[in-house]
């Protein structure tokens, strides 16, 4: 079983924003800047939002398909080149699974991650909708991408294991085997130190499928019968110049 943590849920979701980390002191580093990159919910939409007979992906203005991911590496890509030396960190915060018939390929291709992969995503997120296949079935999903070299941290910094069932077994093989973290740290070009991490809110039981126990947000820690995991709130990002 997955069983939430309780935790603050709130985290900041910055898009294509400048972070400024200044020094507090006399004789304390300048200040350092990043830009952070932001998406959530993308839903398996490889191919952008209906209709998609008329996609093209390598032109503009010349159909009414909205997004697909093409599009997005290409907006990404173009970020990046205007941000010139300033770092930029590229997030996700989850809910890129179930929305499509690319979410069929889950377990054989895992075509979401793979793809994110491609694009040199720095963290992502596990959403509510990730575990619509039940935690098993989201172990598989991890396996297929890193089976094709998919390498980028999946961050779920307050999802706990339930002891006795072998439902989460899979996925918990998975967080030793480093696939899962519950934080990572990126040192960036310009020095500055990153942590992220990435929290399940307390009302993602509610909307998936698979009924477990979990520990609900409370300040009695009372155990509470309810649905699998929790909705997502965006990777936060913590920065230091040391």
């Amino acid at each position: 079983m997955i069983r939430e943590n309780p935790a603050v849920s709130a985290a900041a979701a910055i898009i294509a924003a400048g972070v400024v980390v200044a020094g507090c002191g006399k004789g304390e580093s300048p200040p350092q800047k990043l830009i952070i990159l932001h998406t959530n919910d993308l839903h398996s939409y490889l191919m952008g939002h209906d209709p998609e007979a008329d996609y093209s992906p390598l032109d503009v203005n010349d159909d009414s398909t909205i997004g697909g991911i093409a599009r997005l590496a290409a907006q990404v890509a173009k970020e990046r080149t205007a941000a010139g030396i300033t770092p930029v960190l590229l997030l996700d915060s989850g809910d890129f699974m179930m929305g499509t018939p690319f979410e069929v390929l889950g377990l054989s291709k895992s075509a979401e991650l793979v793809e994110m992969g491609w694009m040199g995503y720095d963290a992502i997120d596990l959403g509510n909708h990730e575990f619509d296949w039940s935690p098993r079935g989201l172990a598989g999903i991890i396996a297929a991408a890193r089976s094709s070299g998919f390498g980028v941290p999946l961050l779920a910094s307050n999802m706990m294991y339930d002891p006795i069932s072998p439902d989460d077994d899979d996925l918990q093989r998975l967080e030793y085997a480093g696939a899962i973290q519950r934080k990572t740290i990126k040192t960036l070009s310009n020095g500055l130190r990153v942590g992220i991490f990435g929290l399940l809110g307390k009302s993602a039981a509610l909307v998936t499928p698979t009924t477990h126990a979990f520990l609900a947000p409370s300040t009695k820690r009372r155990q509470t019968g309810c649905r699998s995991t929790c909705l997502p709130t965006s990777p936060t990002a913590t920065a230091s110049s040391s």
